[in-house]
C-alpha cells in the first residue's frame, strides 16, 4: 500500500503502472495547539505595525523572492512578516548575506523574524491580519501539500496563496492567486472581507482535517487491505 501526500502523486504512481492501493491522504492539523495561542503578542512582533501580512516557514527555494518583493513594492503600508529560518541551500554559499535575502532587506517594510519554536507559532499567527503562502509554481510544488494551510485556518486566518497541489478543495477558504498581480489584489480583498464568523468558519474547517481524523483514514485503509 502507498499513501501520498499530494493527490498528483497518485497519477504519479498510475504512470508507473501501479494503479491500485494508492491513497491520498493529505496533511493535517493540531487544530486545539492553535487555538490555544498566547492573547499577547511575541515582543518582536509586538514592535511591527499594522497590518501584518505574515508567513511562516523555512525561506529556502521553494519561496517565490520576486512575489514578496513585488507585495513589499506594492504595498508601502504593510508589514511583511516572515517567520523561519533561511537555509544554507537557498542562500547558495556561506556568506552572512546572500543576494536574495540581501534584495529583501532593502526594504523597510519586511521584518525576518527568525526560526521559532512549534510551541510559539500560534502566538505568532494570531498576529497576522493575512496570512500567505508564496511558493513558487513549480513541479515540485505540484507534488507537495501545504501543511501551514491548516495551521494558518486553524488560527482563523485568511490565507492568499499559490496554488499548490490539492489547495483547490478548499477554495471557499483560500485565496488562490495565480500570479503576481492576482496574489497582491487577493491580500486586499482578504483584508476587506475579513470577519468573526468567517474566522470561526477556518477554524471549524481546520478541526474537520485533523491529524485524529488522518490517521483513522489511513488504518481504516489498512484493515481493508488486510481483510480482503
Amino acid at each position: 500500500m502507498i499513501f501520498t501526500v499530494a493527490e498528483s502523486l497518485v497519477d504519479f504512481f498510475k504512470s508507473l503502472g501501479r494503479t491500485k492501493d494508492v491513497y491520498w491522504v493529505p496533511n493535517g492539523v493540531d487544530a486545539e495547539h492553535f487555538v490555544c495561542a498566547a492573547k499577547s503578542a511575541p515582543s518582536d512582533i509586538a514592535k511591527i505595525p499594522h497590518p501584518i501580512v505574515g508567513y511562516v516557514g523555512t525561506i529556502q527555494n521553494r519561496v517565490d523572492i520576486d512575489l514578496l518583493e513585488y507585495l513589499a513594492k506594492n504595498n508601502p503600508d504593510k508589514s511583511l512578516a516572515l517567520v523561519g529560518p533561511t537555509w544554507p541551500e537557498f542562500l547558495k554559499s556561506l556568506r552572512p548575506v546572500a543576494p536574495e535575502i540581501k534584495r529583501l532587506k532593502k526594504y523597510s517594510n519586511i521584518y525576518f523574524l527568525g526560526r521559532k519554536p512549534y510551541q510559539k507559532t500560534p502566538d505568532y499567527i494570531r498576529q497576522f491580519e493575512v496570512a500567505i503562502i508564496p511558493h513558487k509554481v513549480d513541479k515540485f510544488i505540484q507534488f507537495t501539500h501545504s501543511m501551514k494551510l491548516f495551521d494558518y485556518l486553524a488560527c482563523g486566518k485568511p490565507v492568499v496563496t499559490t496554488p499548490p497541489s490539492g489547495v483547490d478543495k478548499f477554495s471557499h477558504f483560500v485565496y488562490i492567486a495565480q500570479d503576481y498581480a492576482t496574489f497582491n489584489d487577493k491580500i486586499h480583498k482578504a483584508l476587506q472581507e475579513d470577519r468573526s464568523d468567517l474566522a470561526q468558519l477556518r477554524l471549524e474547517a481546520a478541526r474537520q482535517n485533523n491529524w485524529c481524523s488522518r490517521s483513522d483514514e489511513i488504518l481504516n485503509k489498512i484493515k481493508e487491505k488486510l481483510i480482503n
